[in-house]
């Protein structure tokens, strides 16, 4: 909790009771079911559980090797549309040294985005809205896998198959 606590400015008060407002917040763990999407906007994803407020300022990027892409049957971005869309701007000679050689050691890219909040409503001013969420505290592993649909255990996989090239930036 802390990376997601340090990172939306929260104090140790705000850490202790998982609540952005402060204030004691019992949250429902999502039963594991398919927890739908009800609703996409610019500023929150509606899901059945409740309201993830979009993070648009933080991203990271995990590429994978075709043996993952394989093994959890992932479904992200080919690296070849990443590569495309990377090099399309890019002039400085390292990054495109830096992209050629992702380009031809990875098979995929799962583009990580994050979650500021959650709420029942899409108020984010309301006492509900929080930093635990039904699927975890937002900033864990487990939780960013959920958001970013991959399955958590892929992060434990040998640097050979998975490279976690950002978590956060910003």
């Amino acid at each position: 909790m802390a990376a997601a606590a340090d990172r939306l400015g929260l104090s140790d008060d705000d850490r202790s009771s998982n609540n952005l407002t402060g204030k004691p917040v019992e949250v429902v763990v999502w039963d594991g079911g398919i927890d739908e999407v009800l609703e996409f906007t610019d500023v929150y994803r509606r899901h059945e559980s409740g309201y993830y407020f979009e993070d648009t300022e933080h991203f990271g990027t995990v590429f994978v090797s075709q043996r993952m892409v394989d093994k959890y049957s992932l479904d992200h971005t080919p690296i070849e549309k990443w590569y495309e869309e990377q090099i399309e701007y890019e002039d400085d000679e390292e990054q495109l040294k830096y992209l050629e050689e992702m380009k031809s050691k990875w098979s995929q890219v799962i583009i990580i985005d994050h979650c500021t909040g959650y709420s029942l409503t899409s108020d984010r001013s309301n006492s509900g809205y929080h930093s635990m969420t039904p699927h975890g505290q937002i900033g864990d592993k487990g939780f960013v896998a959920w958001w970013c649909d991959f399955p958590v255990e892929l992060l434990d996989e040998s640097s050979v198959d998975v490279c976690v090239a950002s978590w956060a930036d910003g």
